[in-house]
Protein backbone atom coordinates (compact mmCIF):
# COMPACT_ATOMS: atom_id res chain seq x y z
CA UNK A 1 0.00 0.00 0.00
CA UNK A 2 2.88 2.43 0.86
CA UNK A 3 4.04 1.71 -3.06
CA UNK A 4 0.96 2.76 -4.64
CA UNK A 5 0.78 6.08 -2.43
CA UNK A 6 4.04 6.85 -3.12
CA UNK A 7 3.51 5.92 -7.16
CA UNK A 8 0.22 7.95 -7.36
CA UNK A 9 2.02 10.63 -5.40
CA UNK A 10 4.81 11.09 -8.01
CA UNK A 11 2.51 10.76 -10.82
CA UNK A 12 0.22 13.84 -9.30
CA UNK A 13 3.57 15.60 -9.05
CA UNK A 14 4.82 14.77 -12.71
CA UNK A 15 1.03 16.08 -13.79
CA UNK A 16 0.64 19.13 -11.79
CA UNK A 17 4.44 20.46 -13.21
CA UNK A 18 3.51 19.55 -16.53
CA UNK A 19 0.31 20.77 -16.83
CA UNK A 20 1.51 23.95 -15.15
CA UNK A 21 4.12 24.81 -17.93
CA UNK A 22 2.39 27.40 -20.52
CA UNK A 23 3.54 27.10 -24.66
CA UNK A 24 5.10 29.79 -25.19
CA UNK A 25 2.95 31.91 -28.40
CA UNK A 26 5.89 31.46 -30.64
CA UNK A 27 5.56 27.85 -30.32
CA UNK A 28 2.55 27.83 -31.76
CA UNK A 29 3.44 29.53 -35.11
CA UNK A 30 5.09 28.73 -37.99
CA UNK A 31 6.79 32.03 -38.28
CA UNK A 32 6.13 35.15 -40.46
CA UNK A 33 4.80 33.94 -43.72
CA UNK A 34 2.86 35.75 -46.76
CA UNK A 35 -0.51 34.39 -47.52
CA UNK A 36 -1.73 34.10 -50.55
CA UNK A 37 -5.10 33.57 -52.27
CA UNK A 38 -5.67 31.92 -55.50
CA UNK A 39 -8.71 33.49 -57.72
CA UNK A 40 -10.10 33.45 -61.54
CA UNK A 41 -11.17 36.39 -63.55
CA UNK A 42 -14.44 35.52 -65.72
CA UNK A 43 -16.59 38.04 -67.11
CA UNK A 44 -14.55 40.67 -65.20
CA UNK A 45 -15.85 39.29 -61.72
CA UNK A 46 -13.25 37.82 -59.48
CA UNK A 47 -14.40 34.18 -57.25
CA UNK A 48 -11.58 32.15 -55.28
CA UNK A 49 -11.33 28.94 -56.87
CA UNK A 50 -9.38 25.72 -56.27
CA UNK A 51 -6.13 25.19 -57.76
CA UNK A 52 -4.91 21.69 -58.76
CA UNK A 53 -1.70 20.41 -59.34
CA UNK A 54 0.10 23.03 -57.89
CA UNK A 55 4.06 22.86 -57.22
CA UNK A 56 6.28 25.76 -55.89
CA UNK A 57 10.06 25.56 -56.06
CA UNK A 58 11.88 28.14 -54.34
CA UNK A 59 14.05 29.99 -57.58
CA UNK A 60 17.30 28.06 -58.39
CA UNK A 61 16.40 25.18 -55.86
CA UNK A 62 15.37 21.90 -57.01
CA UNK A 63 13.60 21.19 -53.74
CA UNK A 64 10.21 21.88 -53.77
CA UNK A 65 8.31 23.99 -51.17
CA UNK A 66 4.91 22.42 -51.90
CA UNK A 67 3.57 20.29 -53.84
CA UNK A 68 0.10 20.19 -54.61
CA UNK A 69 0.05 17.46 -57.07
CA UNK A 70 -2.45 15.40 -55.43
CA UNK A 71 -4.55 18.11 -53.72
CA UNK A 72 -6.17 21.23 -54.71
CA UNK A 73 -5.54 24.68 -52.68
CA UNK A 74 -7.29 28.03 -52.62
CA UNK A 75 -4.69 29.98 -50.75
CA UNK A 76 -0.89 28.90 -49.58
CA UNK A 77 1.47 30.52 -47.21
CA UNK A 78 4.69 31.07 -48.47
CA UNK A 79 8.05 32.34 -46.13
CA UNK A 80 10.33 35.27 -46.98
CA UNK A 81 14.10 35.67 -46.90
CA UNK A 82 15.41 37.41 -43.76
CA UNK A 83 18.93 37.91 -45.56
CA UNK A 84 17.57 39.65 -48.85
CA UNK A 85 14.83 42.22 -49.47
CA UNK A 86 13.41 39.72 -52.17
CA UNK A 87 11.93 36.27 -52.26
CA UNK A 88 11.19 34.25 -55.89
CA UNK A 89 9.39 31.42 -56.50
CA UNK A 90 8.17 29.33 -59.66
CA UNK A 91 4.83 28.11 -59.92
CA UNK A 92 4.56 25.12 -61.97
CA UNK A 93 0.23 24.73 -62.73
CA UNK A 94 0.99 22.13 -65.13
CA UNK A 95 3.92 19.79 -66.60
CA UNK A 96 4.53 22.86 -69.59
CA UNK A 97 3.31 25.86 -67.86
CA UNK A 98 5.05 27.93 -65.14
CA UNK A 99 5.67 31.16 -63.72
CA UNK A 100 7.67 33.33 -61.75
CA UNK A 101 6.94 35.43 -58.96
CA UNK A 102 9.18 37.92 -57.00
CA UNK A 103 8.77 39.92 -53.88
CA UNK A 104 10.21 42.49 -53.23
CA UNK A 105 9.66 44.13 -49.66
CA UNK A 106 11.17 45.65 -46.53
CA UNK A 107 12.39 43.53 -43.22
CA UNK A 108 11.34 45.12 -40.01
CA UNK A 109 12.92 43.28 -37.05
CA UNK A 110 10.64 42.84 -34.05
CA UNK A 111 11.03 41.64 -30.57
CA UNK A 112 8.64 39.21 -29.95
CA UNK A 113 9.23 38.60 -26.08
CA UNK A 114 12.19 37.59 -23.96
CA UNK A 115 11.00 34.46 -24.17
CA UNK A 116 10.62 34.03 -28.33
CA UNK A 117 13.32 36.87 -29.06
CA UNK A 118 13.08 38.43 -32.07
CA UNK A 119 11.28 38.07 -35.64
CA UNK A 120 11.04 39.43 -39.06
CA UNK A 121 7.92 41.09 -40.27
CA UNK A 122 7.77 41.88 -43.66
CA UNK A 123 6.52 45.08 -45.94
CA UNK A 124 5.22 44.36 -49.62
CA UNK A 125 6.47 47.48 -51.88
CA UNK A 126 6.30 45.56 -55.21
CA UNK A 127 5.30 41.92 -56.96
CA UNK A 128 6.84 41.21 -60.43
CA UNK A 129 5.79 38.16 -61.87
CA UNK A 130 5.38 36.23 -65.36
CA UNK A 131 2.13 36.30 -67.17
CA UNK A 132 1.86 32.36 -68.85
CA UNK A 133 -0.84 31.11 -66.24
CA UNK A 134 -1.34 34.29 -64.12
CA UNK A 135 -3.32 36.91 -65.39
CA UNK A 136 -2.31 39.62 -62.42
CA UNK A 137 -1.32 39.90 -58.75
CA UNK A 138 -2.28 42.28 -56.23
CA UNK A 139 -0.97 43.10 -52.55
CA UNK A 140 -4.26 42.92 -50.71
CA UNK A 141 -2.75 43.95 -47.35
CA UNK A 142 1.19 45.03 -47.10
CA UNK A 143 2.36 43.74 -44.00
CA UNK A 144 3.30 40.42 -43.54
CA UNK A 145 3.09 39.51 -39.85
CA UNK A 146 1.19 36.61 -37.63
CA UNK A 147 -2.07 35.27 -38.72
CA UNK A 148 -3.76 33.95 -41.47
CA UNK A 149 -5.11 37.42 -43.18
CA UNK A 150 -4.62 37.39 -46.54
CA UNK A 151 -1.51 39.48 -48.35
CA UNK A 152 -1.85 38.64 -52.39
CA UNK A 153 -4.29 37.74 -54.35
CA UNK A 154 -3.08 35.71 -57.44
CA UNK A 155 -5.38 35.32 -60.63
CA UNK A 156 -4.95 32.97 -63.41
Amino acid sequence: MKKFKRYFFYLFLFLATALSCDVLPCLEYDGVQLNAGFYKIENEIVEDTLIDSLIIYPLNSEDAYYNGSTRKSKSISLPLGVNSDTTSYVLFLDSISYDTITFIYARQLQLISHECGFEHFFNLEEIRYTCNKIDSVWIRKDLVEYGEVENVKISF
